[in-house]
Parts: structure tokens; sequence; C-alpha cells
């Protein structure tokens, strides 16, 4: 849905906006909402076996390092990566996204483990 309206307020535009990405609007708080209400209404109700328990687990503990290190990223991203050869917006943004999750993913895991930086991000 994000991507359709900024898609048509860029053709209305004539020029790229990103106005709906704004990360305090209204929209994001209403996404933002509607995760929150269907992971602990949906997902809450679902047994996990052990292997997924542990998975979980370690995503969870490397949430903060993902949310302080994906801005650098995405810097980094925009800068030197990939993000100027994605495909349109209804498939690049996502896989651009998937992409920059796992990178911080194993930056965190990896930084997680270092004894004193470890220590603040668990």
């Amino acid at each position: 849905m994000n991507i359709v309206i900024s898609t048509r307020q860029s053709i209305k535009a004539g020029a790229a906006t990103g106005e709906v990405y704004d990360s305090y609007g209204l929209f994001t708080f209403v996404i933002v909402t509607a995760l929150f209400v269907f992971f602990t209404r949906e997902v809450g109700r679902v047994e996990f076996g052990e292997r997924s328990i542990r998975w979980i687990r370690e995503l969870s503990a490397d949430t903060l390092g993902i949310y302080v290190i994906h801005i650098g990223v995405i810097e980094w991203m925009t800068a030197y990566g990939p993000y100027s050869r994605t495909p349109p917006n209804g498939i690049g943004i996502p896989l651009y996204a998937l992409f920059c999750f796992a990178v911080c993913a194993l930056i965190a895991a990896f930084l997680r483990r270092l004894p004193l930086v470890g220590r603040y991000l668990c």
C-alpha cells in the first residue's frame, strides 16, 4: 500500500516524492499499529517448534543492533550499493529492504558476540 500511494504521488507530481515514508506520519503509525495487532493476536497463537524458538530468540536479540545499524547500511547502499540498480518500486523496495535487513542482522549478530559491544546490544 505504501508503494502504491508513493508511486501515485510521484506520478502526479512528475518527480519522486517521499511523503508517505515519513517516520512520524499518520500512515506509519497506522502500519505499525496494524502489524502490532496482527502479531499479538495471530502469531501469538502459533505453537513453534524448538528450532524455530531458537531462531526467533536469536533474531530478537539482534533487533536493537539492527535498528541502530540500519540507517548506516541504507546510507552505504544508497551511495555505493545496489540501490541505483534496483528494479521498479514494486519489486525493488522489498528486495532492497530484505537485503538491508540481512546485512544488518549479520553485523548485529557479529557485534553482539563481542564482549564489550555485545553487553549493550542485548
